[in-house]
């Protein structure tokens, strides 16, 4: 693995792993384990990131087995990794796992980072605690001089998506206009990355930039009506945060190659 430029910090996100706790068990056709591993190959090719965040949906039923392999997959792959769960993982049992709150700020230069739990258990949509956004707004209070990148699993907005949108953060404007503020304070940039759509986006919703990453596993075709896998191949998102405020981004997949993708499915649990 290369060094990563000392003049920025760079953060490689991942999302929507769904492992599942048997080895021998597939989602959707795929084999999640054996995609996982090919994303962080390749990532193992590239400049090693300062920080990893794995934006939810780490395991496909929460199983205990599940995060055993995803921690062994990522060790060593950062000097910090950061876990925040999804509407599949298990929330106290990640949160346990890796001794990580749900909720956490990290300044770099130029830059504020914050990861926040868009979960709820037993739900499949997004909602943010008011005391998380409390939080949120504490810290950009106290980081008027930087620009704010936000890390979390549900997309703040519906994405053009018409079977998954209603799945959004029920509240997400609310996160959108603290980051709004926030910006139009500094004229710093304001930055939302996301997983749970399993598609890339790279979008803006009053001023601030909404990022969404692709599963390492399977993906989602962008504006159906009703679920339908896309053909496009796993990956993962770099983002190179510079010291004078400025970023850069890149999605990177895989080689194209057969995953055995069952495209007739209408769905999964």
């Amino acid at each position: 693995m290369q060094e990563a430029d000392a003049n920025s910090t760079l953060i490689v996100q991942i999302t929507d792993c769904h492992i599942e706790g048997e080895p021998d068990k597939l989602m959707l056709g795929v084999d999640t384990r054996a995609t996982m591993m090919s994303v962080i190959e390749q990532i193992k090719d590239s400049p090693r990131p300062d920080i990893m965040i794995v934006t939810g949906d780490v395991a496909g039923e929460g199983e205990p087995a599940a995060y055993d392999f995803a921690q062994t997959a990522v060790d060593q792959m950062a000097d910090d990794i950061r876990w925040l769960p999804g509407n599949h993982d298990d929330t106290a049992a990640l949160s346990q796992r890796f001794a990580q709150d749900d909720f956490f700020s990290q300044v770099v230069d130029g830059w504020v980072i914050v990861g926040m739990n868009s979960s709820v258990d037993g739900e499949v949509d997004g909602y943010i605690d008011p005391l998380q956004l409390a939080q949120l707004q504490r810290v950009c209070e106290a980081n008027l001089d930087k620009a704010l990148i936000i890390f979390l699993h549900h997309p703040p907005m519906p994405i053009g998506c018409q079977w998954i949108d209603p799945q959004h953060i029920a509240n997400g404007l609310a996160l959108i206009d603290i980051a709004h503020k926030h910006k139009a304070q500094n004229l710093k940039p304001a930055v939302i990355c996301t997983g749970h759509v399993h598609q890339a986006l790279d979008t803006t919703v009053m001023g601030v930039r909404i990022l969404c990453c692709p599963s390492t596993g399977f993906q989602f075709k962008p504006g159906e009506e009703k679920f339908k896998l896309d053909d496009k191949m796993p990956g993962y998102r770099e983002i190179r945060l510079n010291a004078d405020s400025t970023m850069a981004t890149t999605v990177h997949r895989i080689p194209q190659q057969d995953l055995n993708i069952d495209f007739s499915s209408d769905g999964y649990e």
